[in-house]
Formats: structure tokens, sequence, C-alpha cells
């Protein structure tokens, strides 16, 4: 009798098993969005939107879209400058995963972007790119039906601001609201050089000096007055950028897209100004250039929702395939966050990894909620950082110890830097043995138009 007791319990177990793995299998969607529409800004930090936590009022819109959507407290990019944070992005890869991390380097047919996927899944896939780094040369328009680069050509300026972008975009979703489509609209607002148009120079400053070209100048010790005009001038970027998305937005709704589209907005990497006595970005992998902004809104989703667990660039098209009900790709590395829109509230302990070279720049480093290390690769020295105490980077725990020792560590501190500098290493080494299975090339080769644009957006020096 205790035996047929024991094995139908057993069966009954079995049942609910079953049931529970069927259920996930067969989940349905989490929206009923039929559109998904990708807003990528470029160099916008975080913090410097009042959703986040920023003092000055200048992101009524973005603002909004959080109130309506879910934001992602801890969002991260893989590195600090556009070509390896976008393979990112559009892989759901690390940047070393698939050689994408010099000037040169190029998306090839072996690596398979979110835009071929979705193609396949049966969206119209279209982009509108401001940025000249993200080129139909580097490889990013693979999978795209559609593939717009819309450059400056006034031989004064460097990039095409958010109006006349928008104004090509506009054009598109006429034509085009009636299909089921993936649009990626890539904003290079608030990038260098800071020069908002009226009356957003002079947001917060009586007198406009976004003429003058104070980006260029590159003081090693700024002046106060200096560094608060950059910071104006890069906020008045901001605020411009927001009434530029405030009308995209408005325009969805006018077509109907508003209520059954997947709108997720994200930024590249973010800017440094002297937080670690250094400006623009690209050159460090401090928490002012990898923590950015993600808000991702659609129908049936949580309406201001906060999840505190860290994301990161490779980790958002997994989550939106997700949500949308797609299968996840073999060919990803990123895992969809769906579980941390279920519970938001839980911190789950997770590293998330970032890297960058550039000559005379080259760091990889790993992060989690309280701890984040940093390797120099041509100094070979290590940083190590408690967030939770220190958020802001300004106390390394080994500098005393030439960033090679750790003679001022605790036990406990030891411990955590010794698993950190462990995992770090392994992530490097497992995106480096990906590498070899999705190889990108060097073989970019830029016309004087394109110097002209990407000198006139600091890219000089690399």
């Amino acid at each position: 009798m205790d035996r047929t007791k024991k094995n139908a319990a057993f069966i009954i177990i079995l049942i609910i098993a079953v049931l529970i793995v069927f259920f996930y299998i067969n989940k349905p969607p989490a929206t009923s969005a039929r559109n998904l529409i990708f807003i990528l800004v470029d160099s916008l930090r975080s913090d410097h939107l009042n959703c986040y936590g920023y003092s000055r009022t200048i992101s009524p819109n973005i603002d909004q879209l959080a109130r309506e959507g879910i934001l992602f407290k801890n969002s991260l990019s893989q590195s600090s400058w556009t070509k390896p944070s976008l393979s990112s992005i559009l892989t759901a890869n690390h940047p070393t995963s698939i050689g994408i991390t010099g000037m040169n380097d190029v998306i090839i047919g072996n690596i398979t972007t979110i835009a071929e996927l979705l193609k396949k899944a049966g969206f119209h896939t279209a982009a509108f790119i401001a940025n000249p780094y993200a080129g139909k040369e580097h490889g990013f328009a693979q999978g795209f039906d559609e593939y717009h680069t819309l450059f400056s050509q006034n031989p004064s300026e460097y990039k095409i601001n958010a109006d006349e972008l928008n104004r090509e975009v506009f054009k598109w979703l006429d034509k085009n609201k009636d299909r089921k489509f993936f649009l990626m609209i890539f904003y290079l607002e608030p990038h260098t050089p800071y020069a908002p148009p009226e009356p957003y120079d002079r947001l917060f400053s009586p007198v406009s000096r976004a003429s003058e070209n104070l980006w260029k100048e590159k003081p090693s010790d700024p002046s106060e007055d200096y560094l608060k005009t950059l910071i104006d001038l890069y906020d008045g970027e901001i605020g411009f950028l927001d009434h530029e998305l405030g009308r995209l937005f408005e325009k969805l709704k006018k077509l109907g897209l508003w209520e059954n589209s997947l709108i997720a907005l994200n930024a590249d990497h973010g800017e440094e100004f002297f937080d670690h006595s250094g400006w623009q970005h690209s050159h460090t992998l401090y928490e002012e250039l990898i923590r950015v902004p993600l808000i991702i809104k659609g129908p049936g989703l949580p309406q201001g929702m906060k999840v505190k667990t860290p994301v990161q660039h490779i980790e958002i098209f997994p989550t939106l395939f997700s949500l949308l009900g797609l299968k996840q790709s073999p060919t990803f590395t990123g895992q969809p966050a769906t579980d941390l829109i279920e519970d938001p509230d839980t911190i789950v302990n997770k590293l998330t990894y970032h890297e960058t070279y550039l000559p005379g720049k080259s760091f990889i480093a790993a992060r989690g909620m309280k701890w984040k290390i940093i390797y120099d690769l041509e100094k070979k020295t290590y940083q190590f950082f408690d967030l939770s105490k220190d958020p802001n980077e300004k106390n390394d725990l080994i500098a005393a110890g030439g960033g090679t020792s750790t003679p001022n560590l605790n036990s406990g501190t030891r411990k955590n830097f010794e698993f950190f500098k462990t995992s770090l290493h392994r992530l490097a080494d497992q995106a480096g043995k990906l590498r070899s299975q999705r190889r990108a090339f060097r073989g970019v080769k830029y016309d004087l138009e394109a110097m002209r644009l990407l000198e006139g957006l600091g890219y000089t020096g690399n």
C-alpha cells in the first residue's frame, strides 16, 4: 500500500513537472505588440535624465515613456564607444566574440544579426542612422530591407540633427504604418559637437556658446566655467533630442502605432565630463561611460516598473524577442531578462562584462551590483571598487598596491577581489574563444568625406 501511494505521488509530481515545462515552452508572448521600434541615442549617460534622478528638468518625454513602461535602473553598455557597442546590441554578443573591436572591423556574413532573425520572423526591417560609425560599410546593414544613412553634407557641419532624421522617419512611417515592421532609429544627439539649436542652446545660460567649438579645446584642467558650459550645452542637446522624441511619439500615436508597438529606448554609451580627468568617451570603462538608459514599453507590459538587477547590451534583443514570443537564437550570448520583469525587486547576483580596445586605452571590466574590477591591458594593472560605498569610483581599493597587489584589503574584500579577477579573465577567455567561430575582418576604407565627419565628431585621435 505504501509503495502504491509513493508511486501515485511520484506520478502526480511528474505530471505537475510536465505541465510546468509545457507552460513555459508554450508561454504566450508578454505583449501583443505587432511592431518593434528600437530607439538608440548616442553618448547619453543615464544620470542626465530626470527619470534616472537628474535634477535638471530636460527630458519630459523620455520620463513619460518610463512612466508608461519598464525602466532598468542599472542598464550597462558593453563598451564605451559606438562600433563595439552597436555590434553587441545588433548581434547579442560581446564585441570580442565577433571581432568588432577596432575602427576598421566589419561585420560579415557568418555573423548573424538581429535584423536577419527578425526578417525571417516576418518583419519588414528598416533603419535610419545618423552616426557615420554605423554606416553600411561597417556591416551593420546586414539583414535590413532598408538602411538609410543620413550624414551632414554641409562642409561646416558634422551631424544630422534629430529633426532632420525625424523628417525622413515620419515619411517612412506614413508609407509603412500598415506593415509588420522592425524599425531602428539612431539619433546622434547629444554627441559632440554640442551645438543644440535655439532655444535649447540657452536652456541653462542666458548667452549661447554653442558656436564657439569649446569641445575642441580639451583642457587637462578645465575651469568651473568651462566645465559648466560644456554640461549646459550637453544638456541642451538632450533637451532638443527629448523634444524630437516627443514629436516621434505623437506621430506614432497619430498613426495608431503607439499602442501596437513594442518600443525600446537605449544608448550606445555614456559621456565623461572630467569625472576621471577625461572628457567624451571611448577611453575608459568607468560608470559615466557604461551606464546608459534602457526603457521598454509595450501593450500588456507593466507601467512604471523599475528593475534593479543589472542588464547589458547583449541582453536587450533576447529580452525583446522573449516579450514578442519569438524563439531565442542559438547565436545569442545574451539571455533574456524577462524573469527580472516578472520579479523586478529581486536582485540577481550576476556579472556583466565590458571592453574597449583602442591605442593607449585598452581595458576590460567585470561588474556586479556591489563590486567592479577594471584591468588595464597595456599597463597590466587592476582597479577594484565597492560601488555600494563608492558609486562614482573615486576610491580604488588596490591603488596603494600599485594596481598589482592587495596589501590594504581585509580578508573579505580580498576574497571578492580574487573572485572578480578570476571571473574577469574567464569572461574574457570565453569571449575570445567564440571569436574564431564568428570572425569579423578589418576592411573599412574611409573616403575623405567619411574622415571629415569622423574628425568633426572627435575621432581624429583614434
